[in-house]
């Protein structure tokens, strides 16, 4: 049969992946309903799928040519996460600092105050 689907066993998604396990008798678009953009890459059982388009004019789609037990992984490479890396280490640096220094509580702060005397 020419429009058979393929038939999906399990999916997991988070931030910026998503996983699709499946069986496909044929090949297929796979369509991820998400904004287009050149940052999304699709593997097919590990290996890069190159053929990326836009479906509808602004989602992303793949043409899959591939059958049989499947394992689909939709990656986001988020073009700020050295960025974003980098300021979590200034705010847990700046964090630590100040507990060690400036907090009421820290043994810094009442050790410098035991020298004055």
């Amino acid at each position: 049969n020419s429009s058979m689907q393929p038939r999906v066993a399990s999916w997991a998604c988070s931030a910026y992946t998503c996983t699709v396990n499946l069986r496909a008798g044929q090949p297929f678009f796979f369509v991820y309903y998400t904004g287009y953009s050149d940052l999304y890459t699709l593997y097919v059982n590990g290996e890069p799928d190159g053929g990326h388009y836009a479906a509808y004019g602004s989602f992303n789609a793949w043409l899959v040519n591939a059958t049989g037990n499947l394992t689909l992984r939709v990656t986001y490479t988020n073009p700020l996460l050295p960025y974003e890396a980098l300021s979590v280490g200034v705010w847990v640096i700046a964090g630590t600092l100040y507990l060690l220094y400036l907090s009421p509580w820290s043994r810094g702060r009442k050790l410098g105050a035991n020298r004055r005397v």
